[in-house]
């Protein structure tokens, strides 16, 4: 994303690396897409709403593990971002991405020089997000249907969207 953000381009997208593109993507669903977020006010689109307020409280969180590494119970500066699925993600390609990129890198230093696994990188992009001031919403992404998937280590295969 780091390197994305510095094109001269008007959207980037982030496909985990465990996923894969399939052929069923087309120049027409990208172009249905583009059209439809590029006429959106929104800076991000992204799978899951899971908003950050709602879950920092649960100890059986899937996230949990981050919760007092970022001290989330002693500030509500992220309470509106989204533990967003890092799965598929879109952002127009604006100074809050940069904004966005650059705290993403520092939380993933405090990961690192904490021992605390990256894993989960969800809560990462949803602080993220708060911390641009990015207009965001969760969305279903029909217009790319059928575009990626992913095979678990049992070998069953997931088709996204």
């Amino acid at each position: 994303l780091k390197y994305a953000a510095e094109q001269d381009s008007n959207f980037v997208f982030f496909v985990d690396s465990d996923w894969k593109i399939n052929k069923e993507i087309t120049r027409q669903k990208i172009f249905n897409f583009l059209n439809f977020f590029g006429d959106s006010n929104y800076d991000f689109l992204f799978e899951r709403s899971l908003p950050i307020k709602n879950a920092k409280t649960n100890l059986n969180s899937f996230w949990s593990h981050k919760v007092k590494l970022y001290d989330l119970n002693q500030t509500d500066e992220y309470d509106e971002g989204h533990v967003a699925n890092e799965q598929f993600l879109c952002f127009k390609n604006n100074e809050k991405l940069k904004t966005f990129v650059n705290f993403w890198e520092e939380k993933n230093e405090i990961c690192l020089s904490n021992n605390v696994r990256p894993w989960c990188e969800g809560v990462e992009i949803g602080m993220s997000s708060a911390k641009a001031k990015m207009k965001m919403s969760p969305y279903k992404f029909k217009e790319m249907e059928n575009c990626f998937s992913y095979q678990s280590k049992s070998g069953k295969i997931y088709q996204k969207f």
